[in-house]
């Protein structure tokens, strides 16, 4: 006798495929990150699937938190934001505000073809982000902004009030160096910048350190009244100069906080 008999091969869906252009990646802090042809060769994965439509993904899977804003592989085809076969593919990555560090990222690409039968919709790849840390200025404040002393006097002083800035005769003095003046607590704070100053809470901080400079706007008329030019201490944010006897006027100054970051740069 005879039958017939049909062999059926059901469709199994695979996986999607893709390959990275890079697999480390440079960002700078505050700098969007754009990377146009990060990908290339997406392919749906097997026979038939060429009208499956596909979509990137982008997660953190290591780093300190609080860097990564957002990451999104974008898709340039007639569909995007989801991927056909072959269309160019541009990496886009922001940071939050002023942070930074070494990031590892899991790309995600993902078809619409299921999972059925022990179908497989999804392949990754690792991405290492490195978001490179940029140099903020520095700030500061000073308990008074002007000082003012008496002509051919001297004075150490240990606290910080009013009256020995603004009315020299008030302030409680040490005067055993002559015509030498050292004023505790003229800066009142120093901050190195966000996330610079070594103690907030982000998994990745610099500790800079720096200097202030004071530099006169008459530079004759300071040569006139200082023996050395008035400094500020980074250490005890302290003003100290030194006067020339029996001169007196008035000097402006510009002053300035310098800071130093790790690597070297200000």
């Amino acid at each position: 006798s005879q039958q017939n008999l049909t062999l059926r091969v059901l469709p199994v869906n695979s996986a999607p495929r893709f390959n990275l252009t890079q697999r480390v990646a440079e960002a700078a802090e505050d700098v969007p990150l754009i990377l146009s042809s990060f990908v290339l060769d997406v392919d749906p994965g097997g026979w038939r699937e060429e009208a499956q439509l596909l979509h990137f993904s982008v997660v953190q899977v290591d780093g300190p938190a609080g860097v990564l804003a957002t990451a999104a592989l974008d898709c340039s085809g007639a569909d995007a934001p989801r991927c056909r076969a072959g269309d160019s593919v541009t990496l886009r990555v922001s940071l939050d505000p002023d942070r930074y560090g070494n990031l590892s990222l899991r790309v995600i690409l993902r078809d619409d073809g299921g999972v059925e039968r022990s179908g497989t919709d999804e392949t990754a790849q690792t991405l290492d982000l490195i978001a490179l840390p940029v140099n903020d200025p520095p700030a500061f404040s000073t308990f008074v902004q002007t000082v003012t002393v008496l002509e051919n006097s001297a004075c150490i002083t240990r606290g910080r009030s009013y009256g020995e800035w603004e009315a020299p005769g008030q302030a409680e003095c040490d005067t055993s160096i002559p015509y030498f003046h050292r004023r505790t607590g003229l800066v009142t704070s120093i901050s190195w910048g966000p996330f610079e100053n070594g103690d907030e809470d982000c998994g990745t901080c610099e500790l800079q350190t720096g200097w202030f400079v004071l530099t006169p706007l008459n530079a004759t008329d300071a040569e006139r009244i200082f023996a050395t030019l008035p400094n500020v201490s980074l250490s005890t944010g302290s003003l100290e100069l030194t006067l020339i006897p029996h001169m007196n006027g008035e000097v402006r100054f510009n002053m300035t906080l310098y800071d130093l970051a790790p690597d070297g740069s200000s």
